[in-house]
C-alpha cells in the first residue's frame, strides 16, 4: 500500500482548520511490487523504491521524476540485463536528484540497431542524461555498448562514488572507454572512491565535462592497445575539462597512446591540477607511460605536484606538448631529467 498523506489539525478561534502535508514514500519490491519498473512507475517525486536480495531481470528506466532506488547492498541485489538491453536508463531530470545504490547491474548490452532507444549504443550499464545523478556503492560488471561500455552521460551533474567498475568488454568497432562523462549542467561533478579495472578500453574519459573532482580512485589493469593510431590511453583522457586529479592510484595500465592519463586544457582556461597520485607500472607503446600534458601552457598555471611515478624507464614518464612546470616535489624512481619528454620543465 502506497500511503503518503499526514493529516495536520489544530484548533483556533472554535473553528477547525485542516491541512494536508505531502511525505515521501518507500515503495518496496518485491513485497507490493513484483518489478522494479512497476514501483518506479507508480513512485512519485520524492519517493523511494527499495529493492530486497535478489536477481531482477528487467531493464529499468527512469524518467521525468526525482527518486531514489535503492538495493539491499551490491552483493546480494542484481539487476540483470540478459544481454537484451540496458540494466539502467535515467533520463530528463534536470538538476533534481536520482540516486542509485546497492546494486550490481550487469550483462548489459547496447548497440546502435535501435536508434528509438534513450542513449542507443551508449552506456552498456548504465546511461544518464539530463539529469544529476548520484551513483554510489554499486558492482557494474560484463556490460558491452559502443560508447562507454559501462556508463554513459550526457550532460549530467555526476556524483559517481564507491562503486566497482570492472571487466566490461569494449566493443572495439564503436568504442573506446569504459566510463563517458560528456558534457554538463554547470555543477561540479565528482568521482571519487572508485575501482574502474580490467578493461580492454581506456578506463574513464571526460569530455567537455565542466569542472570536475577525480579523486582516491584506483585505476587498474586497463589495457587500451587496439589502436594504431595511438590515440588510445589506459587509465583516463580528459578533453576540455576543468580537472582536479588528486589522490589516485594509477597501476598497471596500458595505453598504445599513454598508458596513465592523457590531460588536455579545459574549455575555460582554468588551470588542471595534478595532485598527490601515485603511478605504478603503468606502460605504453609509443607514449609516455604515466601523463601526457597537451596543450597546457603556463599562463593556465597548471600544476603538476607531490606526485610519485615508479614506472619503467624504457619509455619517457611524463611527456608535454608546451612549457610546463613539473613541480620538485614530484617524486620519480627513476632518473629525473630522462623521465620529462618533449617541453616539460623540471622546476628547481
Amino acid at each position: 500500500m502506497d500511503i503518503r498523506l499526514v493529516g495536520l489539525s489544530g484548533l483556533m478561534g472554535g473553528a477547525l482548520a485542516c491541512g494536508t502535508v505531502a511525505q515521501a514514500a518507500v515503495l518496496r519490491v518485491p513485497q507490493q511490487y513484483t518489478t522494479i519498473q512497476a514501483a518506479v512507475n507508480a513512485a512519485q517525486e520524492g519517493d523511494t523504491v527499495r529493492v530486497a536480495a535478489g536477481t531482477y531481470p528487467e531493464h529499468v528506466l527512469i524518467s521525468n521524476k526525482a527518486i531514489g532506488l535503492t538495493g539491499a547492498g551490491a552483493e546480494q541485489t542484481t539487476i540483470d540485463a540478459a544481454r537484451t538491453g540496458r540494466p539502467l536508463t535515467v533520463s530528463t531530470t534536470g538538476t533534481r536528484q536520482v540516486t542509485i545504490s546497492g546494486f550490481t547491474l550487469k550483462n548489459g548490452l547496447v548497440n546502435l540497431d535501435n536508434l528509438a532507444v534513450i542513449g542507443a549504443g551508449q552506456g552498456g550499464g548504465v546511461y544518464a542524461e539530463y539529469a544529476n545523478l548520484p551513483l554510489r556503492n554499486n558492482v557494474i560488471t560484463n556490460n558491452l555498448g559502443c560508447l562507454g561500455t559501462s556508463v554513459a552521460t550526457l550532460a549530467v551533474t555526476m556524483t559517481m562514488t564507491r562503486n566497482r567498475i570492472d571487466n566490461n568488454p569494449g566493443n572495439h568497432d564503436c568504442g573506446q572507454q569504459s566510463v563517458i562523462i560528456r558534457g554538463h549542467q554547470g555543477a561540479e561533478s565528482t568521482v571519487s572512491g572508485n575501482v574502474i579495472q580490467n578493461h580492454n578500453v581506456t578506463g574513464l574519459v571526460l569530455q567537455g565535462a565542466g569542472k570536475v573532482a577525480v579523486s582516491n580512485n584506483i585505476f587498474r589493469s586497463n589495457v587500451a592497445d587496439w589502436d594504431s593510431m595511438g590515440i588510445e590511453h589506459g587509465a583516463l583522457l580528459s578533453l576540455y575539462t576543468e580537472l582536479t586529479l588528486a589522490n589516485n592510484l594509477f597501476s598497471g595500465n596500458y595505453g598504445y597512446g599513454v598508458g596513465g592519463a592523457y590531460i588536455s586544457e579545459s574549455e575555460t582556461g582554468a588551470p588542471v591540477r595534478i595532485t598527490g597520485n601515485s603511478f605504478v607500472g603503468n606502460s605504453s607503446g609509443v607514449g609516455p607511460s604515466s601523463l601526457f600534458l597537451s596543450s597546457l601552457g603556463p599562463l593556465q598555471d597548471t600544476v603538476v605536484k607531490s606526485n610519485r611515478f615508479d614506472e619503467s624507464a624504457d619509455r619517457p614518464v611524463i611527456s608535454c606538448s608546451l612549457s610546463i612546470s613539473i613541480d620538485e616535489s614530484n617524486v620519480f624512481a627513476s632518473d629525473r631529467d630522462a623521465a620529462l619528454a618533449g617541453a616539460c620543465v623540471a622546476a628547481e
